[in-house]
């Protein structure tokens, strides 16, 4: 007892400090460690606050750990991103605080929110932070893995940057909601649309609207190549077809000029933003269920476009029940997520950005400045600018069988290349059978439907000028002819294209081959664009894919 008494003071008393011990450097040190380490823990304590809704408590450790990262950026002159992103951080918790102390008292949150709050100080704040943890060495040593999840915020803040400079100009644009189920060039069929109209205080309450409403007294235009041939009816063009081109600004431009020549009705916009159901429905699927206050019920993401089309054949020029529908969703989104909790909305950001479905915005401005960095941020849903020694290629789908057929049709590529030839295989599956087919509604005569769920496609291969076709096959059948043209894209780039119909029934495989032949000097890389709309199960190694939400490989 003696000894082990004796061990214990005499190894305490080697390592125990007194002040009177302890030298003025010394003394500099550890209370430079202490206030870290306590400014550090009072941090944790104030996000743990603030995530568990006792917002006093938060806001008190937030307002006392802020000087401390302050003042280590300042004699750092800013230079040590940690800190930065400590700093930042503080200033965003502190401002989360008091608005969701606010909260209480704003009858209508989101209004509140979207109308009074003056974001542009919390959008630079969080600028910064994303910049700053980009640099950071301890980012890059522990969460390697959050880099794409930073990027994804990153492009994402910078769109909402760009809308807020639009909004500030009071701007006005077209939202065009476009269905993937009927695919069309620029994503899908755009059955419905809406104004975000920056001029009005709750802009954010986006009016949704029939196409079939302005196309019906719309002027009509003439029939691009394969619209003519599968779809006008020997009428030309109307509006809701008019996303023909898959050159999203082409696209955009023809909407907006049908806007602008409606009789007594001109409507101008600043530009165009498209946005595709199937985008909706992985954000709701994140989201989780909503309660549909009209229907009494609660929905899940994949079913609600069931529900839509399940009412779908009563839908008709001047009928009003989609759009209450789609009014409905609408209103039930905004309360789900002005209702979310602070873990929620942790666990909604974060897989928000890491599915990157947001890319899947198409969007296009008249201002060609704004234009510029739309494309920088990859939603022009521009034609690739291709380099002289690249080979491109572009498939593109249309679904010109008057059906919802998309929903049931996988695909994958395949393809190899030889010396200067590239082939290039699509296998689409339609999995339906008879029992999706739809019901025909005899009673209601201006409801056109197909009476099958078979894919009907009017496809399509823009490539770069260097790119010779040489041959096509549909199934067993070698194709003799096909629609070609040139065309300069809104980048100022020739193009080739060329069409032909491809149909696949239920439960049928169908396969398409296209050889190409390159001319001229070569680097051997091909870049293939992805349409946005489409999933590809799998596509040749040799290939670089670019465009719309270019990951979205299943």
């Amino acid at each position: 007892m003696n000894f082990q008494f004796s061990s214990r003071h005499s190894f305490s008393k080697s390592f125990s400090l007194s002040s009177n011990q302890l030298n003025s450097w010394q003394k500099v040190v550890l209370t430079i460690f202490l206030v870290l380490f306590f400014a550090l823990v009072g941090m944790v304590l104030a996000w743990y606050g603030l995530f568990r809704g006792r917002l006093v408590f938060s806001s008190t450790f937030f307002k006392i750990v802020e000087p401390v990262p302050v003042f280590l950026s300042a004699i750092s002159f800013q230079k040590i991103p940690i800190l930065e992103v400590w700093k930042e951080s503080v200033w965003l918790g502190k401002e989360a605080t008091e608005i969701l102390t606010q909260k209480k008292d704003q009858p209508d949150f989101m209004t509140w929110l979207l109308e009074e709050y003056d974001s542009k100080p919390g959008l630079n704040h969080t600028k910064i932070i994303l910049e700053q943890a980009e640099k950071s060495v301890l980012r890059k040593m522990f969460f390697s893995s959050s880099s794409e999840v930073l990027s994804e915020a990153g492009d994402f803040l910078d769109f909402i940057v760009l809308l807020e400079q639009e909004k500030k100009a009071d701007k006005k644009y077209l939202v065009l909601f476009q269905n993937s189920d009927e695919l069309r060039a620029t994503g899908g069929f755009m059955g419905s649309y809406g104004v975000l109209d920056f001029s009005r205080s709750d802009f954010w309450r986006i009016q949704i609207r029939d196409i079939y409403d302005p196309s019906g007294v719309s002027v009509t235009k003439e029939s691009p190549l394969g619209h003519d041939q599968y779809l006008s009816d020997g009428v030309g063009m109307k509006l809701h077809d008019a996303n023909w081109s898959p050159d999203f600004s082409a696209s955009a431009q023809d909407i907006l000029w049908f806007f602008e020549n409606i009789q007594n009705d001109t409507q101008c916009y600043d530009g165009v933003i498209a946005v595709n159901f199937s985008s909706v429905e992985k954000f709701l699927t994140i989201l989780g269920d909503i309660y549909l206050a009209d229907e009494k019920s609660w929905v899940k993401a994949n079913d609600i476009s069931e529900m839509l089309r399940s009412t779908r054949k009563d839908f008709f020029p001047g009928n009003k029940e989609k759009v209450q529908k789609l009014s409905s969703l609408q209103s039930a989104i905004w309360l789900r997520v002005s209702n979310l909790s602070s873990k929620e909305v942790k666990g909604l950001v974060n897989e928000f950005f890491k599915e990157a479905s947001w890319k899947e915005i198409q969007a296009f401005s008249k201002n060609d400045l704004l234009q510029k960095e739309f494309g920088q941020l990859e939603i022009a849903g521009d034609l690739y600018s291709y380099n002289e020694d690249e080979s491109f290629i572009f498939p593109v789908e249309s679904n010109v069988g008057i059906n919802k057929a998309n929903a049931w049709v996988q695909r994958s590529l395949y393809g190899e290349k030889q010396g200067s030839l590239i082939r290039l295989k699509t296998l689409f599956t339609n999995v339906a059978t008879f029992t999706e087919r739809p019901d025909l509604n005899l009673e209601n005569k201006s409801y056109l439907v197909a009476p099958h769920m078979g894919y009907v496609n009017y496809y399509r291969f823009v490539t770069s000028k260097n790119l010779q076709v040489v041959s096509v096959m549909v199934g067993d059948e070698v194709l003799t002819e096909w629609d070609t043209e040139k065309f300069i894209g809104s980048n100022g780039q020739e193009y080739f294209q060329i069409g032909f119909l491809v149909t696949v029934l239920e439960s049928v495989q169908r396969e398409v081959t296209i050889d190409f032949s390159v001319t001229g000097d070569w680097n051997d890389k091909v870049i293939l664009q992805k349409q946005s709309g489409v999933d590809y199960q799998s596509i040749p190694d040799f290939m670089t894919l670019v465009g719309s939400s270019k990951d979205a490989v299943q």
